[in-house]
């Protein structure tokens, strides 16, 4: 499984990723990392194969505005997940009405990992599903 995180704090990107690989079990993560919105939009849709999840930070050096980065989600290989210090209320209906599958401050970064998990195992069965249809 193929995570993008795109979140310009170094020491947040690295704690998360190793939150992510210990409590991932048995599934093999590729975590790749991206500190500005451009190279996040760049990965996302340059790498093959594209990421099976992402975590979006909202505050983004290149993004002068949150707003700007929550424009840019559909952009993004879905899902998208985000990840943001603001408030939630103020955010949180305008990331999901621009396509955000879920929305967290980093306070709740380890009630995030369990969200991730259950998207990993979604997309694995998206991937899996069409094989086993067919042999049936």
């Amino acid at each position: 499984m193929r995570i993008l995180i795109v979140e310009d704090n170094k020491a947040s990107a690295a704690t998360l990723s190793k939150l992510l690989k210990k409590n991932s079990d048995s599934v093999d993560l590729d975590v790749r990392t991206a500190d500005t919105l451009a190279e996040g939009l760049h990965l996302s849709n340059t790498s093959y194969p594209p990421a099976d999840i992402t975590i979006l930070d909202l505050s983004l050096p290149d993004s002068p505005d949150w707003h700007d980065t929550v424009k840019a989600i559909p952009k993004f290989h879905p899902p998208v997940i985000v990840m943001t210090g603001f408030d939630l209320v103020t955010v949180e209906l305008e990331c999901y009405a621009f396509g955000a599958q879920d929305v967290f401050s980093k306070a709740a970064a380890v009630k995030m990992i369990d969200v991730v998990m259950r998207a990993i195992t979604s997309a694995r069965l998206r991937t899996v599903a069409p094989t086993l249809l067919n042999e049936t």
